[in-house]
């Protein structure tokens, strides 16, 4: 196959950028005596390769595919055709599973280009990591991504602990200076505990790079590592990236990993513990009506669950829950010995289900929480502080009708795409949410972190309030002019109605709109605040933005209407009295305001409504 043409096959699509890849574990064969052995089906297992092997470039001797929908870390545009590492090192490990010659030997030409791509120069910056592809070096990513010594390392550790047999001395010998070269990277980076799916990755790296190589300061460290992962995790209460149908899910593959080849002198009690806590995190979010993983999500690229998320979660519970569609296994399902802890399956049956969940979700004083309200036939959640990133779902609902289920998300938008600078202040109550939207002027763009904005200029040709809508849902009419004060409502299911009231808004001296647009997964309608030509908008003191919404499932007819305050500290104060006598607020600034500022903001509407 000639590597400028790439040819692939329509119905194949992998994702990048994201671990959404089949490899997140690869690994089985019981070699060690202190693995978990594990029986595979070596048909099962080919059976799950089968659509991958198509996608590998015999003449780059890695795997091909195009450039998804990303924008950051990445400079290349969606569409470019490109060779990538992270799935191509997956790939090999799982080839090396199957014992065939022409597959390991494909791994190991695969293992051979991986190690000429790394960088190994102790002195350079991304020491110790790969690119995302082989068409774009590490020097024109915008930027390098170091996650890739975790991704990359962990699959290079397995295949030297599992599958040291099947390598000659020489491919042997550089696989392991390439693991340790991925291994003192991470040290070098040592990432915040708070990092939950890398600080968690990058343990069973070093530790693993430890035991291979018989290095005791990468031993040590991996061991204090995790001792250190445990205790703060402990202190959280949870981990900080709570919730996650991606990185919890992550976080479960990589202590599944740990469980299986870790002895107790590794710390094999303490992964066991953190298992267990992350098996917890999916069980108490389990919608068992609608079949979904309830929110908030602190970070997810799919609202409704991927087929290869429900296909995880089915075989760690031992295929009690009921699917309604058929998923095929995933390659990591078949490798790992995926199990969910017995005393956490009536979460998932449907047996132990409802009532109101809490959980931290930024520390300080107070600590900001999540909210996730569970009832027989919806799922309503929020966070009392946030922003419309997108992988963040501050907002969600889930439900399900005749036609399969249906979700709803909140999203804030620029020129089309999630805009990081819009917050989410919110207070929950059951069934019901009260959210103030406001706008940072020091935050990010498509990404909280890397693309900050400077100066608080922005250029823009488009600006939306986006209500998202999976599946097969019934919208109200929705005038075209938009007004203080409207209430529209949507049917999520039979007897399942959300109703969404906007009390006030201001954007600029926009005049806003609705428009509603439809798509493969759903529909969505748009508040749409500015629609025209380019210009900078520029988030000062000149530039009034924010906005109030309240969001009830079946109990507008009981609610009295939202009651709004304009103060002299130029903040939206909002008050949303409910039957039970209970009075939801929350508050915003009127201007944009720093990340900060806002967060104080929040912390002060949590102070209020705990007098």
């Amino acid at each position: 196959m000639a590597a400028s043409s790439i040819p692939l096959p329509n119905a194949q699509k992998m994702e990048f950028g994201i671990p959404s890849s089949p490899f997140i574990a690869m690994s089985n064969h019981p070699i060690r005596s202190e693995s978990v052995a594990l029986s595979v089906s070596v048909s099962e297992l080919v059976a799950a390769l089968a659509p991958i092997d198509s996608l590998y470039d015999e003449s780059a001797t890695l795997l091909a595919e195009h450039v998804q929908e990303i924008r950051y870390h990445t400079k290349l545009q969606p569409g470019t055709p490109v060779h990538t590492t992270r799935e191509s090192a997956g790939y090999a490990s799982a080839l090396l599973e199957t014992g065939v010659d022409w597959r390991i030997k494909r791994a190991k030409d695969i293992l051979h280009t991986l190690i000429r791509l790394q960088d190994t120069n102790a002195n350079s910056r991304t020491y110790g990591i790969w690119s995302w592809f082989k068409e774009e070096p590490l020097e024109a990513m915008s930027p390098p991504d170091w996650n890739w010594a975790d991704f990359i390392g962990t699959q290079l550790a397995q295949i030297l602990w599992r599958n040291d047999a099947h390598l000659d001395d020489a491919l042997r010998s550089d696989l392991k200076r390439a693991l340790s070269h991925a291994a003192r990277s991470i040290i070098r980076r040592d990432v915040t505990m708070r990092y939950t799916n890398i600080a968690i990755m990058g343990t069973y790296v070093t530790l693993m790079a430890g035991k291979i190589s018989q290095d005791a300061a990468l031993l040590e460290y991996g061991r204090e590592r995790l001792c250190r992962f445990h205790a703060f995790t402990e202190e959280w209460g949870g981990f900080p990236e709570y919730n996650s149908p991606t990185y919890t899910i992550v976080a479960i593959a990589e202590l599944t990993r740990m469980l299986r080849d870790f002895t107790d002198e590794d710390g094999h009690l303490l992964v066991r513990s953190l298992h267990h806590r992350a098996w917890r995190e999916i069980a108490i979010h389990w919608h068992a009506f609608s079949g979904q993983w309830s929110g908030p999500h602190s970070r997810s690229y799919q609202t409704l669950l991927s087929p290869q998320a429900r296909a995880f979660i089915h075989r760690g519970v031992r295929h009690r829950i009921a699917l309604h569609e058929d998923f095929p296994a995933a390659v990591s399902d078949i490798l790992l010995p995926l199990r969910c802890p017995d005393d956490l399956l009536p979460f998932f049956t449907g047996e132990m289900t409802g009532g109101n969940f809490r959980q931290r979700i930024m520390d300080g004083n107070p600590a900001l929480d999540g909210t996730t309200h569970l009832a027989g036939h919806f799922a309503l959640s929020s966070v009392e502080r946030g922003t419309f990133w997108n992988q963040s779902r501050a907002i969600t609902a889930y439900s399900r009708n005749k036609d399969g289920p249906t979700a709803f998300h909140v999203r804030f938008l620029r020129d089309g795409y999630d805009y990081s600078s819009a917050n989410l202040i919110a207070d929950q109550n059951g069934a019901s949410i009260l959210g103030a939207v406001c706008f940072a002027y020091d935050g990010g763009n498509v990404h909280c972190n890397l693309d900050r904005i400077e100066k608080a200029r922005i250029e823009a040709s488009d600006w939306r309030l986006r209500l998202q809508f999976y599946g097969s849902v019934k919208l109200s009419e929705t005038p075209a002019i938009f007004s203080a004060g409207q209430t529209l409502n949507f049917e999520l299911a039979a007897g399942v109605v959300l109703s969404v009231h906007i009390p006030w808004l201001v954007f600029g001296q926009s005049t806003p709109c609705w428009e509603i647009t439809t798509n493969d997964t759903g529909c969505a309608v748009d508040l749409v605040l500015y629609k025209g030509s380019a210009k900078s908008f520029v988030f000062d003191d000149a530039f009034p933005c924010a906005l109030a919404l309240a969001l009830t499932i079946n109990k507008a007819a009981e609610l009295p209407m939202v009651r709004t305050v304009i103060q002299k500290d130029r903040r939206l104060h909002l008050e949303w009295p409910q039957p039970s006598g209970e009075v939801m607020r929350t508050a915003a600034p009127l201007l944009a305001a720093s990340e900060e500022e806002i967060t104080a903001i929040a912390r002060e509407v949590k102070s209020r409504q705990q007098k």
